[in-house]
């Protein structure tokens, strides 16, 4: 496997096939795009499962930031390096792309301050040591709020 340096393409498809969120993301397209109607008794727990996800999250994020030490997070530099040039240096750029292109309106200042990749973790160089920080704090990036 990966750990050892050597990958067996076999066991790789293996493992990307055999996967339960792969095969449910599959299952959900197939019924979504074959608009395969589905009954109430199903529906109704997904949708409340659906509806978990932005609280489920902000319980995640507060229990993560809760069990670290601020003191070292905060001392960090790359912490607020990489939130500068997330929530600062991104927009700086779309604008002046959009500027140059000659785009103004909603949808550009949409796009620029309110749309961005949420669970995308730093750059490795940006990543701390693991006894610094741990490595899921970096997977709640903060999101914008205009």
């Amino acid at each position: 496997m990966v750990v050892s340096g050597q990958v067996d393409p076999k066991q790789t498809v293996k493992a990307v096939v055999t996967c339960p969120c792969i095969i449910a993301v599959a299952a959900g397209l197939i019924i979504y795009l074959a608009r395969i109607p589905l009954p109430e008794v199903l529906t109704s727990p997904i949708s409340a499962i659906g509806d978990m996800n932005t609280p489920l999250s902000m319980i995640i994020t507060g229990a993560t930031i809760a069990s670290s030490d601020l003191k070292k997070l905060l001392k960090n530099k790359n912490l607020f390096l990489t939130w500068g040039v997330r929530m600062l240096g991104v927009p700086a750029v779309e604008l002046l792309i959009f500027a140059l292109l000659g785009l103004h309106g909603t949808v550009p200042t949409i796009e620029c301050c309110c749309w961005k990749p949420a669970p995308a973790p730093p750059s490795p160089r940006c990543l701390p040591s693991s006894d610094e920080v741990p490595p899921v704090q970096w997977y709640f990036p903060p999101s914008p709020v205009f």
